[in-house]
């Protein structure tokens, strides 16, 4: 296979972390540009760093930008007579509602390492000292960024819910076993001991966790690795709602983990996985991943569950606030037959 041929925009810590991604054995790297004039004419990683008028001297596929200055550079480009579809940027601003991360993605997957989506899942998923370090310290702010604090909102919402897995044809019991994955302080599992269940709450903070328990005695909460839980008895219901381990495209990592706690559900049991989407199916920097219906779909086939339904409790009391005002919580209703 031929290599594309590539110019770096860029020689900053910019490129030293797009270089990492990049598969060398599928992407020449013809020359560097930078603005900077004092680097111009030298040599980087033995490669030219050269100025951007000499960019026309090349016979390149593409430009890759590697800079946080990408919108000036990438209308610098345009304005010297690039073709748009000739540039791609490794960075992107959030609100840049002209970014179009379908093309850009499909570009880079041509010359980015294999493994770079599990790179990126293992960045997202917290399961490494730092990140627990992250979330204790959040956890301990007054204001929680991460986790609802809000003991009426999830009361109404859990009430929501279990209306509307009634109308599926599945009702929960008083005295039903539930397990809340991820539960953080504690407020949805708590939420759910409100409604007649026996409440149970794991989470790999322990900050977290102790909170809940001084919060809410009456529930039982443990401190657990969500991806490898160690669970001693069966459940009625099984909610997962905002997990880290949804936050990625990696499909058989999440139904591997979820597989996990659908052996701890009852015949006729259910689970509930509960995230936030536009459904586009991309997503921008700092924003969680979107899942499209088609990964839904995907993600369904693959649980050892009846899927029931898609439904939306939250958007029945409150707009999702995010920076993607598509975005919305939604959740998928299972149930375990005998048959599953």
């Amino acid at each position: 296979m031929n290599k594309l041929k590539i110019i770096i925009f860029g020689v900053g810590s910019g490129y030293e972390r797009l270089k990492c991604d990049m598969n060398f054995d599928k992407a020449e790297m013809l020359a560097f540009v930078d603005n900077d004039i004092k680097k111009q004419g030298t040599i980087f990683n033995n490669i030219s760093i050269v100025s951007p008028k000499e960019i026309h001297k090349y016979s390149y596929d593409y430009i890759v930008i590697a800079s946080q200055y990408y919108l000036e550079i990438e209308k610098q480009l345009l304005d010297m007579g690039i073709a748009k579809k000739r540039i791609i940027s490794y960075y992107y601003k959030p609100n840049d509602i002209n970014y179009d991360i379908k093309y850009n993605k499909h570009i880079f997957k041509l010359f980015f390492k294999e493994n770079m989506e599990e790179k990126n899942k293992r960045q997202l998923l917290p399961i490494a000292e730092d990140g627990k370090k992250m979330y204790n310290k959040n956890y301990k702010e007054k204001e929680d960024k991460w986790s609802c604090t809000d003991l009426n909102y999830t009361k109404s919402i859990i009430q929501e819910l279990l209306k509307e897995m009634k109308r599926l044809g599945i009702e929960i019991k008083n005295c039903s076993n539930i397990l809340d994955v991820g539960c953080a302080k504690g407020y949805f599992t708590e939420a759910f001991r409100n409604f007649g269940l026996n409440s149970y709450g794991i989470d790999y903070s322990d900050v977290a966790v102790n909170m809940a328990k001084n919060g809410f005695p009456s529930c039982t909460f443990q401190v657990m690795d969500g991806f490898n839980p160690r669970l001693n008895k069966e459940f009625d219901l099984v909610f997962v709602r905002g997990f880290t381990g949804c936050n990625t495209h990696n499909l058989n990592f999440v139904s591997k983990f979820l597989n996990k706690y659908i052996e701890k559900i009852k015949i006729g049991g259910s689970l509930v996985v509960a995230f936030s989407s536009d459904f586009s199916g991309y997503e921008k920097s700092g924003e969680t991943v979107n899942w499209s219906f088609d990964e839904i779909n995907k993600l369904s086939n693959m649980l050892n569950l009846k899927f029931l339904d898609i439904i939306y409790p939250e958007e029945k009391l409150v707009k999702l606030k995010t920076i993607n005002q598509d975005k919305k919580y939604f959740y998928l209703v299972y149930i375990k037959n005998i048959t599953d």
